[in-house]
């Protein structure tokens, strides 16, 4: 029974669809240019550099703790 009242207003949502998909489509695109792409490029170039980003994060980690171990070393001798 309450369909039957919005009958002349959803009538209208196919119009008002029509009017504006210019701007919709528009709007679309400026998201996918500057949202949706630079979002997915950033993320394929961090996937192809952790591996680089792995390595150098550990080889730092594993110099500082055998540098300070060769300090500890060292004050004892």
């Amino acid at each position: 029974v309450s369909l039957s009242l919005l009958g002349p207003f959803l009538a209208l949502v196919p119009i008002f669809y029509y009017l504006f998909s210019p701007f919709l489509i528009s709007f679309r695109l400026l998201i996918d240019v500057f949202i949706f792409v630079p979002y997915r490029v950033t993320l394929y170039v961090l996937e192809a550099v952790y591996p680089f980003y792995a390595f150098i994060v550990i080889a730092c980690i594993s110099g500082a703790v055998i540098g300070i171990g060769a300090r500890q070393l060292v004050s004892v001798i």
